[in-house]
Formats: structure tokens, C-alpha cells, sequence
């Protein structure tokens, strides 16, 4: 994985991962791999964390698909420092309380679509 993160690096292309190294059901936890931080301290190139709510709309395991809109949204940029334990713990500072707003956020508006049918 961290060869072919610095090879990307090297040719300008984006790396994209999910930190808990899966997809996380909405309102579970799963804990952020190493991966991540040693991707970012390696390449010294900053992480931008990335927080949605695809999970509800979109289960993890499911076929079915529940209507909604996913909402992506880019978090401030995040520079590798200290220890990669403190790396990934900032990272899931971020990452986890953003995509839980954006997961209640979402179901507010399909209780409000609820009410008006």
C-alpha cells in the first residue's frame, strides 16, 4: 500500500482510502488503521479528510439502495506531525463528528419528506 501511495504521489494522481481500512456502517465506529498515517508521513503530502453520510443512503452490506442525497464534504487539510497514533487520532476528530452531523443531517430531512407524504 505505501508503495503504490508514494508511486501515485510520484505521478500527481490522488489516493483514496477509507482510514478504518472499510466502510463503517452509519453510527458504528470502527478504528482508523496505521495505514493512513504512514501513508502521510512517507509521501509528506497533506491529507485532506473527507466526511459523508453515504452510509445512510447506501448500506454497507445492502443491495437496496434508500433515497436521500450523499452528501461529500472536503475537511481543512491535515499535515502529517508527531506520532502516527496522534496523526490518526486527529484524523478521526475530524472525520468522525463531521460525517455523524452530516448522517443526522440527513435524517432530519427524510423525516420532514416522511411528514409531508
Amino acid at each position: 500500500l505505501l508503495n503504490e501511495t508514494l508511486s501515485c504521489v510520484a505521478n500527481q494522481r490522488k489516493v483514496v482510502i477509507f482510514p478504518e481500512g472499510t466502510r463503517v456502517a452509519p453510527g458504528k465506529q470502527h478504528l482508523f488503521q496505521p495505514g493512513v498515517a504512514l501513508m502521510a508521513k512517507e509521501s509528506q503530502v497533506p491529507v485532506v479528510p473527507v466526511a459523508t453520510n453515504s452510509g445512510t443512503h447506501w448500506p454497507r452490506r445492502g443491495f437496496f439502495k434508500i433515497p436521500g442525497t450523499i452528501v461529500v464534504k472536503f475537511l481543512p487539510p491535515l499535515v502529517f506531525s508527531g506520532s502516527a497514533k496522534s496523526f490518526s487520532a486527529k484524523l478521526e476528530a475530524l472525520v468522525v463528528p463531521a460525517s455523524e452531523a452530516l448522517r443526522e443531517e440527513s435524517l432530519k430531512q427524510a423525516a420532514v419528506e416522511k411528514k409531508a407524504h
